[in-house]
């Protein structure tokens, strides 16, 4: 094994259940979480008005007629979460992230539709958690549809803009999920590209319940970086992850699971929640084109004296393959603290709140 390709990737991504009818921007979040969250902008302020332009959908959009958006699946329940009625327009509209400006009116390209008026919208109660890469809430629905046949056809990117004219929570935190895009060059960003994961088998059976794991390998055209997060591990007890470079399947009488991983880089965090809880910290290496498409197999070990035989629990498998480079410009936004600013005072920034549209 080559121990600098496990020295790779961002935060680790497992998998929830998302409505088939409903595609993400940026693209391909379906069922992917978002690697940060954004609590304190849209969903907080009483007056914004914030631009958000994506350049990864590539499919077409057609007759739109409602968006949505997700909790972060990360942030843990908090009464400031809870349900809130906001004033707001939403425009779609097609752009250019190459040339984001801070003139609200010069994002607005072509194809622009103010398809929801200015009213008031319920948004939901987020106190507790929904899971990772949780099911679209927060619907509007459109006064009227609007189409957008993608990137590929139009060459043009996907712009969304809420206005806001007030919030009866103003000041309450509300956590979208998000991913932040790492700056690549004047305003070209690379968005992360997060490799092909499968889980492998099934973990210990501890006091918390299944031991599983799930982790990411993320390539952000400069650095490989990795991962890892445990749920069903022994509570209260440290947790290690080996990542090796195949699946080793090696069954024995004095465990309580397969041994997936033998020998390779060892990452050490904890110690677990009382429900098993625990992410490990980020590991990074610079990216070499050696690394692309290789295979690398997690698993995470705890000591557990509930196990009678070896006082070790171990978790499911869990493969990921490292990704190739990201090849094109992603997300960016800007705002201002007036839904009726015509410059913003904030960004361009990378990054994005991760946006679910329906297409018939």
């Amino acid at each position: 094994m080559q121990p600098t390709i496990a020295l790779a990737l961002l935060l680790a991504c497992p998998l929830a259940a998302q409505a088939d009818h409903f595609t993400t921007s940026p693209e391909d979040y379906d069922f992917l979480e978002g690697n940060s969250h954004h609590s304190d902008l849209l969903g907080t302020e009483p007056r914004l008005r914030y631009q958000q332009i994506d350049s990864t959908n590539t499919r077409a959009l057609l007759l739109t007629n409602r968006i949505a958006f997700r909790r972060d699946g990360y942030a843990l329940a908090d009464t400031e979460y809870g349900a809130r009625t906001i004033e707001l327009e939403l425009t779609l509209s097609e752009s250019d992230l190459g040339s984001i400006s801070t003139n609200f009116a010069t994002n607005l390209t072509t194809n622009s539709t103010r398809v929801v008026p200015r009213m008031q919208v319920q948004f939901d109660d987020w106190t507790l958690p929904q899971g990772i890469a949780a099911k679209e809430s927060n619907v509007i629905f459109f006064g009227t549809a609007w189409g957008y046949r993608g990137k590929l056809q139009t060459g043009n990117d996907l712009l969304w803009e809420v206005k806001v004219w007030s919030n009866d929570r103003a000041g309450d935190d509300y956590p979208f999920d998000f991913e932040y895009i790492t700056r690549n060059g004047s305003f070209g960003y690379a968005i992360p590209i997060h490799g092909a994961r499968r889980p492998i088998g099934t973990g210990c059976t501890t006091l918390a319940g299944t031991f599983h794991l799930s982790a990411s390998v993320i390539h952000d055209g400069t650095r490989i970086s990795t991962s890892a997060v445990v749920f069903g591990a022994p509570p209260g007890a440290p947790v290690g992850v080996m990542i090796d470079d195949r699946d080793h399947g090696l069954v024995l009488p004095s465990l309580c699971g397969t041994l997936h991983v033998l020998n390779g880089v060892v990452i050490s965090f904890g110690p677990t929640s009382g429900t098993g809880f625990a992410t490990s910290a980020t590991i990074a290496v610079l990216a070499e084109p050696s690394m692309v498409g290789q295979r690398l197999v997690y698993q995470a070990f705890s000591p557990d004296p509930a196990q009678p035989k070896s006082q070790l629990a171990l978790s499911r498998g869990f493969e990921v393959e490292v990704p190739a480079p990201p090849s094109r410009p992603a997300l960016g936004r800007v705002w201002a603290y007036d839904p009726s600013a015509t410059t913003a005072t904030v960004g361009p920034l990378p990054g994005g709140i991760i946006m679910l549209t329906n297409h018939l």
